[in-house]
């Protein structure tokens, strides 16, 4: 199995010279918890000053993208409580023949942690799962699969 198609590529860098002032909101203390570091600040505001990151995006035509490793894990977030979980890193490559002639040689790659499994599922395991979840990521959206 594969995803091909149109891939945009985003990358963000953070200016070294451009700055911008935000507002920053701390919440209540309530919520913040009385041992947060920042609770003298819970309930108000300030303004500070950050870098700009600047975004940039590269289209790809037709590329081919595999995912090369999904790991299942359970993670006990609570006593008696437990989430299906996996990792799933992945490869994009210039075409199906460039995949095929030098797996390594791919024009990026990358991972998604964390993502919920369903081992309930009857119509779809845990490769299908993971191809869909990266159709979802951001610049993935318009691939197709193979």
């Amino acid at each position: 199995m594969a995803l091909v198609g149109k891939w945009t590529k985003i990358e963000q860098v953070v200016s070294e010279t451009e700055t911008q002032l935000v507002t920053v909101k701390y919440p209540s203390a309530e919520v913040m918890g009385l041992d947060h570091k920042d609770i003298d600040k819970a309930g108000t505001s300030e303004e500070r000053e950050v870098f700009v990151i600047e975004s940039t995006e590269t289209v790809y035509e037709n590329v081919y993208v595999v995912i090369y490793s999904i790991n299942y894990f359970k993670n006990a977030i609570f006593v008696g409580s437990q989430r299906n979980q996996m990792n799933i890193c992945w490869k994009v490559y210039e075409s199906k023949e460039s995949a095929i002639e030098d797996p390594f040689n791919c024009i990026h790659e990358g991972h998604i942690i964390k993502k919920e499994a369903d081992l309930s599922r009857t119509d779809k395991n845990l490769s299908e799962q993971a191809y869909d979840f990266l159709m979802q990521e951001v610049g993935f959206e318009e691939l197709i699969k193979d």
